[in-house]
């Protein structure tokens, strides 16, 4: 860890824009490193950590690995301290909104159909995202009604909305029932107006009130974070974990078996967010329905969809093929 104002060898002073500097991210300034994984608790209302949930040990270990890796961003000084949150008030970022696969509630029409959010589509054109929603079979594409974007990243798992309910310009996908990984959508020039909503679903519609009304989540914040940088990101390193977790007996790997229980957890989000850093700027592959079936099907690797073919009707089934 550095918290020491000593410069780096080779490191020159910096300001990161959102985690990035010249082109190349450090860290991800809108999903911390502790919101992977699903080893932390953290607050509905705006993603922090809950502090309340932690064990002593819990807090002592987050502690000093969010110290480390500060130092590895090249941060110098100490993290801020946070005024405790209230209870079911966000802040003025506005409500830390999941967007990533789960349960979510739509508002069509005054209607509230409970469904899934199973994917995004880049909406051509338009440069950003649609958050795909599957209800009874149909696709319904949702983008937001103020116009920003749901995230700046494709891979992005949250987003911050003024309100628990986000109103939203939605249309229903006509394309067919498949719809491939990564293809754009076409945005039709008549779409309907409606909400979303995928925090505190399990609380609508007794608190609608309370939480519909929240202000907060303006146009994406810039944040410049001044640093000591020697122009290489951490996460290309393959042993940027030294330091902040024991080695095996080869001293090339990490010493799983000798990792404290909360150790496991640090470790397992830690490692998850430096894969996510990886394709965090990159776009979304677009799969092919014949590389989703060889990944998908269970006949091996390899195949062609005349294989899969053959495959269902030896079995009396009729090909989805």
């Amino acid at each position: 860890m550095s918290d020491s104002k000593a410069k780096p060898e080779g490191a020159e002073d910096a300001v990161a824009v959102n985690g990035v500097v010249d082109g190349r991210r450090i860290w991800i300034e809108e999903e911390p490193w502790y919101l992977f994984d699903g080893a932390f608790p953290v607050r509905f209302e705006d993603g922090a950590l809950d502090w309340r949930r932690l064990s002593e040990s819990e807090r002592e270990e987050v502690v000093r690995v969010d110290a480390h890796m500060r130092g590895l961003y090249g941060i110098a000084d100490p993290a801020p301290r946070v005024p405790a949150p209230a209870p079911d008030v966000p802040c003025d970022l506005g409500w830390f909104m999941p967007i990533s696969t789960r349960r979510a509630l739509m508002d069509r029409q005054g209607r509230v159909c409970e469904g899934r959010l199973k994917g995004y589509h880049e909406v051509a054109g338009e440069g950003r995202f649609a958050l795909e929603f599957a209800l009874d079979g149909e696709s319904w594409f949702l983008l937001r009604a103020d116009g920003l974007p749901w995230a700046a990243s494709r891979h992005a798992r949250y987003s911050r909305v003024p309100s628990v309910w986000v109103d939203v310009d939605m249309w229903r996908y006509e394309g067919g029932d498949f719809l491939e990984i990564g293809i754009d959508v076409e945005r039709p020039e008549k779409t309907d107006r409606g909400r979303l909503r995928t925090v505190y679903i399990e609380r609508w519609p007794d608190d609608e009130a309370r939480y519909g009304t929240c202000p907060g989540a303006g146009e994406p914040r810039e944040v410049l974070t001044p640093i000591r940088w020697d122009g290489r990101v951490w996460w290309r390193n393959p042993r940027w974990w030294e330091g902040m977790f024991p080695s095996n007996e080869s001293g090339r790997g990490i010493d799983y078996r000798g990792l404290a229980p909360t150790q496991k957890k640090t470790e397992g989000a830690v490692s998850a967010y430096c894969s996510a850093i990886r394709l965090w700027d990159e776009p979304i592959v677009h799969y092919t329905r014949e590389r989703q079936a060889r990944w998908t099907e269970p006949i091996g690797p390899g195949v062609t969809l005349e294989d899969l073919r053959r495959h269902y009707e030896s079995m009396g089934l009729e090909s989805p093929y």
